[in-house]
């Protein structure tokens, strides 16, 4: 989060953990959020992992500086929410069918799944999204 940028003088002082989807998606496409075997933990929680607890934490500060019942706040929420049912899903499905995390790669032989855009409103929702790439 750029306080500077846009003009939030105490931000640092409300937010002591600062983060931001850009922090969050450098770390994700770093490699930050992998376990040992390479997977990314979905699971939410206390004991969830890295990722998940990073993404709460951008709704978290969102709803910990704008004021309860505003748009911000509010919106901050109902992501928050629908965020963590749809990891949760995605982490119950991939232990299901493969006993393992999701490992963010999604193994298919249809040219438009594999093409399709990875953050579309149905990522999480596809039958195929815990297979393993080899």
């Amino acid at each position: 989060v750029d306080s500077i940028a846009l003009n939030l003088p105490d931000y640092t002082t409300v937010i002591k953990h600062p983060m931001d989807i850009s922090t969050l998606s450098h770390d994700l496409l770093s490699g930050k959020h992998n376990n040992s075997n390479g997977s990314i933990d979905l699971t939410t929680g206390p004991n969830g992992g890295s990722f998940a607890k990073d993404l709460n934490r951008i709704f978290e500060n969102a709803m910990s500086y704008n004021a309860a019942g505003s748009w911000i706040y509010n919106s901050a929420l109902w992501l928050q929410k629908n965020s963590n049912k749809k990891l949760e899903a995605a982490a119950k499905r991939c232990r299901q069918t493969t006993g393992r995390a999701f490992d963010g790669r999604i193994k298919t032989n249809n040219y438009e799944e594999r093409n399709r855009p990875k953050y579309s409103e149905d990522y999480f929702e596809e039958e195929n999204d815990c297979s393993a790439a080899e």
